[in-house]
């Protein structure tokens, strides 16, 4: 077997998006000929609340190294955690590295400037690695921030940074091609072949576990006698629209057909994607403005992962919506399918998002290239949702989501470790 160290910050009992990342490979990778050691914190230095539940999930066996950070209390000098446990991190690496016990690396953003390991690991002591993106680094958005802010030197000190972690990478994987592709259009020297697009992916056991355990959703139960669409994660910038769309095709069933549009109701979870969340909600206020305010609620903070898993096995219609990016994919789409519930799924025709609702034939997808055109799109949306309220899914077909599942995922990243050990360059020659 050989041994890959997975530097993952964010890791149970944080009750973060990310952490669920190196949870998943860390379960699978044994499978394909790797021993994994995930290197992150202590229970103590996780700020922000935690989710207990999520170490059930782990193998007893997984040798987990924690170590400490630097401390947010009683003063919080340094937020970003990749940045707090960097110095914790090199020290506990290189002293795996001198046992002779680490042949690669895995670094996980966010939280990013982890990424600067990789470097100084493959300087002192020759060890290759693979950059794995869950959220862009540098974008739009972190481009515009302002002098003298946060988050302008930020993007500054990413800038600087990135360049330097992709040269001497030996891979990079991201949760979609659309990370890639505007990696390539920022660093032309990047080979192609050294790529790869590697979603979460499903996990079965996560919510075989939710039923297990005896976790309900927060605030609702099956068999209500109500018709509950759910949306559970973050609303994204340029994905209220498609939220938007949902919220009118409601409003025309209450008037169209009233007994089913008093008893339907549109839950949604995490749409801060934030753990406490600070009342930031963003459903509620466009309900509001269509007269749903009775019929709609909404958790802005992420509520547990198992919380989750158990809202999409109690709800009528799981409701996945992408972005007006055409690159954007969902990753909440595969915990969806899985949950066997029926799926609604709003996106960019170009996503893919599309081929693989098509694919798995999870339910209806309404698509669309303008954002725009969904503003007269209601009734679409909503003969969608009365077909799936009628509809009684088969149970998901294993051979058709299998690929889609997180151990297809950690197959493409343990390809790419095998890569690495044996050719451990990336950048093409310039």
């Amino acid at each position: 077997m050989k041994r890959v160290v997975l530097v993952a910050p964010e890791f149970p009992p944080s009750n973060t998006a990310g952490a669920h990342r190196p949870r998943l490979f860390a379960r699978h990778l044994p499978a394909f000929g790797w021993t994994p050691t995930v290197l992150t914190v202590r229970r103590e230095q996780i700020e922000g609340p935690l989710d207990p539940l999520l170490e059930e999930l782990i193998d007893p066996g997984l040798d987990v190294v924690r170590t400490g950070a630097l401390p947010v209390r009683p003063v919080r000098i340094v937020g970003d955690l990749g940045l707090r446990t960097l110095g914790h991190h090199l020290s506990a690496l290189g002293a795996i590295a001198r046992r002779g016990t680490l042949q690669a690396m895995v670094l996980f953003g966010p939280p990013w400037f982890s990424f600067a390991l990789g470097p100084l690991m493959k300087r002192r002591f020759d060890v290759p690695y693979v950059v794995d993106y869950i959220d862009p680094w540098i974008s739009d958005w972190t481009a515009s921030h302002r002098f003298p802010g946060k988050g302008w030197f930020h993007h500054r000190a990413a800038a600087a940074i990135e360049p330097g972690v992709l040269r001497s990478a030996s891979h990079v994987t991201a949760v979609s091609e659309g990370i890639l592709h505007d990696l390539r259009g920022r660093h032309r020297w990047l080979s192609p072949a050294r790529m790869s697009a590697m979603p979460y992916g499903a996990e079965p056991a996560d919510l075989a576990a939710s039923a297990r355990l005896g976790v309900e959703p927060p605030d609702f139960r099956a068999g209500s006698g109500e018709v509950t669409i759910c949306f559970t994660g973050a609303l994204q910038p340029k994905g209220r629209d498609l939220v938007g769309a949902v919220l009118a095709a409601m409003a025309e069933i209450r008037e169209t057909t009233p007994a089913l549009g008093a008893r339907l109701r549109l839950r949604a979870y995490g749409t801060s994607n934030l753990t406490w969340g600070h009342g930031r909600h963003a459903v509620r206020p466009m309900a509001a403005r269509l007269g749903l305010d009775a019929v709609v609620s909404e958790i802005p903070e992420r509520i547990p992962y198992l919380q989750a898993l158990a809202v999409l096995r109690a709800s009528d219609v799981v409701l996945v919506t992408g972005s007006a990016d055409q690159y954007y994919h969902a990753s909440k789409l595969y915990p969806a399918i899985v949950s066997g519930r029926p799926v609604l799924a709003l996106c960019h025709a170009d996503s893919s998002i599309a081929p693989v609702m098509r694919e798995t034939g999870a339910g209806v997808c309404v698509t669309f290239r303008d954002p725009a055109e969904l503003a007269g799109r209601a009734g679409e949306v909503r003969a969608a949702i009365e077909t799936l309220i009628g509809r009684t899914p088969p149970p998901a077909d294993p051979a058709r989501v299998e690929r889609f599942t997180a151990r297809a995922s950690t197959a493409v990243l343990a390809r790419a470790l095998d890569g690495a050990i044996e050719r451990p360059e990336l950048a093409e020659a310039m």
